[in-house]
């Protein structure tokens, strides 16, 4: 065939418009066409026909039918089209390749379930581990105009998570964590969680997480009961604890060990809690168990209860002894610190009377010295005299 002349602008444009000159033109003539239709986004591409502009003439003795300008056209397009129709196999293969992965996963999973033989299983693990692969080839590939071929990613708005728990009671989070579904109990969904799965929840009573509390409780109990034991202490001068004798913290000893006793006189006992011979706390864990066992709700309010439980006269116990304003302790520390403050004021005042009184001694030391300096010039002097005296004979 004969060699044409072929101008082309903006090739990396999706959308191309071929332009045609007439009879005595060529390819040159659209340059100034060619540049507003560029700046539009179009690629443009123009050729010379045929004897025209700087593609080849037909040789001595050839002719110049209509048809074969019909033929050179179809042939430039065929062309032009070439990147788009190997485009167009590589989409038709890659779906192609998708479609048959697919079909072999589902076979092997059928064959599988049907027959338990291994091979089947083998099939569809290898077409599942392809799968990803072809996807991302598929991603990877556009339409004629560049778009993606799968329309690419979407962003729809966010939704809260939500949970049927039955009976037309829907919970709603913005998390995937629902606090309280029910009084004690969260559920928090997890990665792997996918609409439709039903799952069941059981809910118990969690007796040994509630006796582990109960018996903290009690060993930070007799922890204090203990120190308060050390530090008021009785004994001879150096082994007495520097609180013995004092009549507010054995007072509040006493008061964390009654704490066992309800207002009402009932003793914690009965749930394995009382003091011993040696005046601390023992917890009886089988008899608390059995006792929760008996009664959850009776026992758990014994000790929670916010107006009579037992860890609510503990504390109540506590702020009344540590209470910044008004407690026994607090005070017993504001006290003992107002005498050590007189204490210090004291030695102060002596300091300063004692620093007066050396202040005047050594003023009368240093009359004294100079009186008996003065003395001592006199007598020196009057010696001096009664030995110039003349002697007397007799």
């Amino acid at each position: 065939g004969l060699k044409h002349h072929v101008l082309s602008w903006n090739d990396a444009a999706g959308t191309t418009i071929v332009l045609c000159h007439g009879f005595l033109d060529q390819a040159w003539s659209f340059q100034g066409v060619a540049a507003p239709l560029v700046e539009a986004g179009f690629r443009v591409v123009a050729f010379s026909w045929r004897g025209h502009g700087e593609t080849e003439h037909v040789g001595r003795g050839g002719y110049y039918h209509f048809h074969d300008y019909v033929l050179d056209l179809h042939a430039r397009v065929l062309v032009l089209n070439g990147q788009q129709v190997t485009h167009s196999y590589q989409v038709l293969e890659t779906l192609a390749n998708l479609e048959s992965q697919m079909k072999d996963a589902e076979t092997g999973q059928r064959g599988y379930l049907l027959t338990g033989n291994q091979e089947f299983l083998t099939i569809h693990d290898e077409a599942i581990r392809d799968l990803p692969g072809l996807m991302q080839a598929l991603d990877d590939l556009t339409a004629q105009d560049g778009s993606p071929l799968l329309g690419g990613a979407t962003v729809r708005a966010g939704s809260d998570a939500s949970i049927d728990l039955g009976a037309g009671i829907v919970a709603s989070s913005s998390t995937n964590t629902f606090a309280e579904v029910v009084p004690g109990v969260t559920i928090t969904l997890g990665a792997q969680a996918t609409v439709g799965t039903v799952s069941s929840v059981s809910v118990s009573r969690d007796v040994a997480g509630m006796t582990a509390k109960v018996k903290d409780h009690v060993d930070s109990l007799n922890a204090v009961v203990a120190e308060i034991g050390v530090k008021t202490a009785g004994g001879t001068a150096g082994s007495a604890g520097p609180l013995a004798g004092d009549g507010g913290a054995r007072q509040l000893r006493s008061q964390l060990l009654d704490a066992i006793r309800t207002d009402g006189g009932v003793s914690l006992a009965s749930y394995g809690i009382q003091v011993n011979r040696s005046g601390r706390l023992d917890f009886d864990e089988a008899a608390f168990k059995a006792a929760y066992a008996a009664d959850p709700t009776g026992t758990a309010e014994m000790f929670t209860t916010a107006a009579d439980g037992f860890a609510a006269r503990v504390a109540e116990v506590a702020k009344g002894a540590s209470d910044s304003t008004d407690g026994t302790l607090s005070a017993a520390i504001t006290g003992r610190q107002s005498g050590i403050d007189r204490m210090e004021d004291s030695i102060d005042e002596w300091d300063r009377r004692l620093t007066l009184r050396r202040t005047a001694l050594e003023r009368q030391f240093v009359a004294l010295e100079t009186a008996l300096s003065q003395m001592s010039s006199q007598s020196n002097w009057l010696a001096g005299q009664l030995a110039s005296l003349p002697s007397s004979s007799s």
